[in-house]
This record gives structure tokens, sequence and C-alpha cells, in this order.
């Protein structure tokens, strides 16, 4: 009897755990923000899902319900594929139709479960919309900031903290004779201004324009003379601007300008609006869970991997903390400061130092979890790597200073001719202030017997021609022609 008895209490017990680990599940299942679901392999009709799954695509739960994944999916193009068959974890991008119709990217991660003796496939869907369209934007940035600094009549220096040179374009090459591998990690001043114009030496303790490059200084249009590898002199407009991080100058832009040749008014920088950095590498999530009062640490294989840890590798409070970079880690404290009216979805940007050494940008979003009183007890959520996004930024802002410390006139301009950008050096040279012409046809530029001119370029461009460097007239804002 006392057997029966310690028997059934021990069947209590387990079935009182198996509920509480279900209860801890299910509430994770319906607060992690991505969409989880459940689909039959056989119809690919849902078993279950969370409220994201349904409301990251417009729709309620039970709309959500009545349809399957073949309502919702999209079919890709002949040559992608977008969808897996369930047979093993897989890993996948596609793109799903929202109930508004919109079309919506998404990566989706899936493996299959056993259910009740059914198979069925459970996958893990984040919405990466928002980040295709940035990366689309990168990519058209990137290839006009190469155009510019590849076909620019400029030379294009720049230098890091140090004043070493780390990048010179084409243009600077001609210039001055030097290619750029006997360049690199020179100074400006030793190479090609090392001497006064009676040819004396010029120590860079006497030069104004190291002065200038030292001081963090932005100036425009310095005369100066400077030297080519044969010994010639070059009359130069000297213009930099610098680029500044933690109140230290991390890198400079110089541009230089050859004035001895009268013509150098007709030059300029191709059309630009900079453009950056390269996509993101598909986001893969690590998914995470706190508890402030136990300080247990819950995290998942991607989030072990996105720390340098081995899969399955447990990690404490003071681990987790360890990894976040010092000057980061107040976060921490502000995320369980937190004011109940700013409500429970959190996300922020941090340093990390994984084990493998170096620093990485992660993002993370998640949910926080209060007590009776408002006070935040735990959170859940999920991280992405977003140090190459970072690195991105950092080339954006490099080739930033190069457009905006141009004497030249830079503007872009859609496939229809309408200018959307439009620099400092095109509003010297033109008249117009950026209020004035953004927005407007560049046909305002172009006298009226040229007006054939642009039709037949833009023309050129969409068809993906080189367009080459040409003389012409356009219109001042005064109606001043100008040869450009």
């Amino acid at each position: 009897m006392v057997d029966r008895v310690a028997g059934l209490e021990r069947r209590l017990a387990e079935s009182e755990r198996l509920r509480a680990e279900e209860s801890r599940y299910r509430t994770i299942f319906e607060t992690v923000p991505v969409g989880v679901a459940l689909t039959r392999m056989s119809d690919c009709s849902f078993v279950e899902f969370n409220d994201a799954a349904a409301r990251n695509l417009g729709y309620t739960r039970e709309e959500f319900a009545r349809l399957s994944i073949k309502d919702l999916h999209v079919p890709a193009e002949p040559d992608k594929k977008t969808t897996a068959d369930g047979a093993c974890p897989a890993t996948y991008e596609t793109r799903m139709r929202a109930k508004n119709g919109q079309l919506r990217d998404l990566i989706i991660a899936t493996y299959p479960l056993e259910i009740g003796g059914e198979t069925v496939i459970c996958g893990i869907s984040q919405d990466i919309t928002e980040r295709k369209r940035v990366e689309d934007i990168l990519r058209q940035q990137l290839y006009i900031i190469e155009a510019i600094t590849s076909t620019a009549a400029d030379g294009v220096f720049m230098t890091d903290g140090d004043h070493r040179l780390t990048f010179m374009n084409p243009a600077a090459e001609r210039m001055f004779g030097f290619s750029f591998d006997e360049f690199r990690g020179q100074s400006l001043h030793a190479m090609i201004h090392h001497s006064r114009p009676d040819g004396s030496p010029y120590p860079a303790s006497e030069c104004p324009t190291s002065r200038i490059f030292r001081s963090g200084a932005t100036t425009h249009d310095h005369r100066d003379v400077f030297f080519r590898k044969d010994g010639t002199p070059v009359y130069v407009s000297v213009s930099n601007a610098p680029l500044i991080r933690g109140g230290q100058i991390v890198a400079m832009v110089v541009i230089i300008r050859d004035v001895t040749e009268a013509e150098l008014a007709g030059r300029k920088l191709a059309e630009t609006n900079e453009r950056l950095e390269s996509a993101l590498a598909t986001a893969a999530l690590g998914v995470w869970s706190v508890n402030f009062e136990t300080g247990e640490v819950k995290w998942d294989d991607r989030m072990n991997a996105l720390a340098g840890r081995a899969p399955g590798e447990p990690v404490t409070m003071a681990e987790a903390l360890s990894d976040i970079h010092p000057d980061d880690r107040h976060q921490i404290e502000t995320m369980l400061q937190m004011p109940v009216e700013s409500g429970c979805d959190i996300q922020w940007e941090w340093r990390v130092t994984p084990r493998g050494g170096g620093v990485r940008w992660h993002q993370s979003r998640g949910h926080v979890i209060r007590d009776e009183s408002g006070k935040v007890v735990a959170t859940r959520g999920v991280t992405r790597d977003i140090t190459d996004l970072k690195r991105a930024q950092e080339v954006r802002e490099h080739f930033a200073a190069i457009v905006e410390s141009s004497e030249d006139s830079i503007s872009s301009a859609t496939l229809e001719g309408i200018i959307v950008s439009w620099n400092r050096g095109a509003q010297a040279i033109f008249g117009y202030a950026p209020a004035e012409v953004v927005g407007k046809s560049a046909a305002i530029l172009i006298p009226p017997e040229r007006s054939g001119e642009m039709p037949m370029f833009l023309a050129r461009i969409a068809r993906g021609e080189a367009t080459e460097h040409y003389q012409t007239e356009r219109l001042t804002k005064d109606e001043r022609r100008i040869v450009v």
C-alpha cells in the first residue's frame, strides 16, 4: 500500500512538472516577437501558431486559422529556391502576401516535429522587408560611391588618425604619378608637399596645411604648390573634411584639384548620393530569456554562437553581462527601470566582446515581464548580429565627407530626370539652394536649344551605358550660361 501511495505521489509530481513546463513554453510561444507556426505536411494547414505569426501579415487569429501556407506563399523566380521540403531543418528566405496585398520578405527556419504520431513542420519566421529595402539602398549607394571615386577628375585621398594614407583614387594617381601601392601608409606632406615652390625643403612642422590636418579643421579651396613624382610642381586647390568620432580624428578626407589647367572649371565628380555597404548577412536569430530575480539565463545554440560559445553551453548572468561592452552595460539598468507606461516591447543595440575576440554589434528585441507592482522581473527575446550594417554606416560617413568637401557640383536624379540631391558645390555654381531644386526636373538647368541632351543621356543610363566627360552649357538661377 505504501509503495502504491509513493508511486502515485511520484506520478502526480511528474504531472505537475510537465504542466509547469507546458505553461512556460506556451508563454514563450505566445510572447516571442517572431512568428511561430506548426503546419501539417499533408496539406500545409496550420496545427498551431502564435499571435505574432498572424499579426505580422495583418490577420486576426480567426482569419489566419482559415488559411494555409499555400494561401500565403508567393511563388519565387524559377532559379531561386525559397521553400524547404520539411525532411530536415532548413533556413531560407521567401515572400508571403499580407492581408492588405503587400508582399513581405521573410526569413524562415523550419524543422520537423513528431506530435501525436503525425509529423508536422515547425516554422519560425521574421519579417526582413525593411532590411531588404535598406540593403538595396546601400548597394545602390556603394555603386554610386565607386563611380564617383573611380571617375572623379579631382584627386581624392583618405588618411587615418595618424595621417597615413589609406585610400587614393585613380585621378590622384594620374595627377602625381604615384601608384597607390607606393603611397600607401605614407604622409601626404612627405610624398607631395616636401618642398617649397623654390625647391627648398619644407618641414611638416612649418607647413600650414599639415597643421590644419592635425587640428581637424575643415578647409575649402586652400591654394598651394605640390610636387609630382618627377619633381614638377602642381598648383593645387586643397579641401579637406575630418571624420571625428569620440572627440578624436579617426580619418581625414582630402580633395586636391589641379588648377594649373584653365579648363578645370568643367570637371566635376559623377552624380551622387553616396551609397554604401553591403547587406547584412542573412539574419539568424539567437533566442534568449533572463530572469532578473533568480539570475537564470537561457540561451539557444544560435545565441551561444553569437557570443562565441559552444552549442548547449550553459551561461550565467555574470557571464552574459561580461560579454557586453563595458560602455553599454548601463542599458540593462535602463531596461530594469522602464516605467510601466513605456510598454512591454523593447529594442536596443549594444556592443559585445565574444569569446573569439574582437567587438561585435548586436541588436536585440524582446518583451519584458513585470510583477504586480510593475517592476521588470524577466525578459525574453531574440538577438541578431548587425556588425556588418554598423561597418557599412561608417564607410558611408567616410564617403559622405568626400561629397560634402568637394567644390564640384554633385547632384543625383531619377531616371525621369527629377533631382533628388544637391550638394554645396552645386549651390555655389548654379545659385539654387537644395530646397529650390530637389523634386524638380533637371531640365531647369538646360538651355532650350540643348533640351535633347537630357533624354539622350537618361536613356543611355537606363541601358546601363557609361557616360564619358563632355563639355556643354547649363543655366544658372540668374539665367547666366556657364560652360560645364
